[in-house]
């Protein structure tokens, strides 16, 4: 990797996909550009992806489908890294495709991508499990 990696915190994300704050949407869309071709390399931890998703959905009460859409192509930008990022992805298509809370969707993703059982007392999260498990 060329230069450093830097580490994307929640509200930077969200400020770029918002675009509501005329000073800091446009500091972290120059973030962004960069990051997107891959001219520099960004971090996106799983639990800063959850909390935007907590934020866009409660104060800006964005829609799963839109929230999915708009993280998963943010998580497709070049410059940003992480074995994690294909996990992140699926997790937010389970998601928007379900009515389990993001961190359900990672939860299950993550037991299934590396072939764990998962163990949940929550009723809705193991129908999910179930009917993903019979489809595959």
């Amino acid at each position: 990797m060329a230069g450093a990696v830097v580490v994307l915190d929640s509200n930077v994300i969200l400020r770029h996909l918002i675009g509501d704050h005329p000073e800091l949407s446009a500091r972290a869309d120059a973030v962004f550009e960069l990051i997107k071709d891959g001219r520099e390399f960004g971090l996106v931890p799983e639990a800063v992806c959850a909390e935007c998703i907590y934020v866009l959905e409660g104060p800006y009460s964005a829609t799963r489908a839109a929230v999915a859409h708009w993280l998963s192509r943010l998580l497709s930008y070049r410059g940003l890294i992480g074995d994690h990022l294909p996990m992140l992805r699926e997790s937010l298509s389970v998601y928007a495709n379900s009515n389990v809370s993001f961190v359900d969707a990672l939860t299950l993703v993550t037991a299934r991508r590396n072939g764990f059982e998962l163990v949940t007392f929550d009723e809705r999260l193991k129908k999910l499990a179930s009917r993903l498990a019979e489809s595959r």
